[in-house]
């Protein structure tokens, strides 16, 4: 149980120990970043890969697990399970695998307070550049969209040294912070400043001799983007997947030219990260600066949670966090 957090990424305080044999790895005091939850005992959970869970519903679904006991009132029972914490609460109940320990690294919880957002987009979006993309100098990478996800891809990519980073949306405020995040390419990609020209001709032409991107993150909600993105491709480029699409959604794809063009299109999930291992290293980058956390969050008292929500809705800001 932790007691400062916020929705599905977050950050807190250890208050309370479920039982003794979590005493090898917290103790009441920890500071913890939380991310989504995994059974630890499946094939991908052995093998690295707990983002594909063979259990992801059924630990980070359930909306009465975990729960607890209101000490004043043994008959009122708290739960929340999504991605087994459903941390918009104070305190909050945590499955043990939500929770990355970096005690050693944070001098205390207002420190904490701006790795709160770690565990989800921004572990998401440089997960994909750097361990699925394992993207390296001399590649070409577009970004498409930058909110947390994206910029955290940008700030990969410029991380691991690659000389062509791409940064495309709709608002230009969120352009400008990406030439700060590592950038060296921009597209505004709106109707108008596109005029006559399709997005896969607009990425191309901003590549070297417009053969297009090695990589491409798409963290957009659209399949026409996406379809986009695989035309921008070069011969043997990744489509990097993480924009969550309607459900049910088809993409409408020839076969023949995706095959002699040997493209690749990649879903991903938590950037196929282990929190345990990849939360203490994206602390490790704020600290060194590769990571500017800072220019992407905002902070709320909890109670304003709505002026948040909105705040980020109209592109003002990039993370909001709330703290209680």
């Amino acid at each position: 149980m932790t007691d400062t957090c916020l929705h599905q990424e977050g950050a807190g305080r250890v208050v309370r120990l479920g039982s003794k044999k979590l005493e090898n790895q917290f103790k009441e005091g920890d500071l913890v970043i939380l991310s989504a939850a995994s059974c630890q005992d499946c094939h991908y959970c052995k093998t690295g890969h707990p983002a594909y869970c063979s259990n992801h519903a059924a630990v980070t679904l359930r909306a009465n697990e975990p729960n607890f006991v209101l000490a004043s009132d043994k008959s009122k029972v708290i739960g929340g399970g999504y991605f087994g914490q459903s941390s918009f609460a104070n305190p909050t109940p945590v499955k043990v695998t939500c929770a990355a320990n970096v005690t050693k690294m944070i001098k205390n919880v207002e420190e904490l307070i701006k790795y709160a957002p770690l565990g989800c987009g921004i572990m998401t979006g440089a997960g994909a550049i750097t361990h699925v993309g394992d993207c390296k100098p001399d590649d070409v990478v577009a970004v498409i969209g930058l909110g947390g996800v994206g910029l955290a891809g940008i700030a990969a990519a410029k991380h691991r040294g690659v000389k062509n980073i791409i940064a495309v949306d709709l608002v230009p405020s969120r352009i400008e912070l990406a030439k700060f995040m590592g950038a060296t390419h921009f597209l505004h990609s709106s109707p108008d400043a596109l005029q006559d020209k399709d997005l896969q001709t607009a990425l191309r032409e901003l590549t070297p001799g417009q053969l297009g991107c090695t990589h491409i993150l798409d963290t957009s909600p659209s399949v026409a983007v996406l379809a986009a993105c695989l035309e921008a491709l070069q011969n043997n480029g990744t489509l990097l997947q993480v924009g969550v699409k309607p459900v049910g959604a088809k993409l409408d794809l020839d076969l023949l030219t995706h095959m002699v063009h040997g493209r690749r299109l990649v879903g991903v999930i938590e950037g196929d990260r282990d929190p345990a291992e990849a939360l203490p290293e994206l602390v490790q980058r704020c600290k060194d600066g590769t990571l500017p956390i800072d220019k992407l969050l905002k902070n709320y008292p909890v109670q304003q949670f709505d002026a948040a929500r909105q705040a980020m809705e109209k592109g003002e800001v990039i993370k909001g966090v709330l703290v209680w």
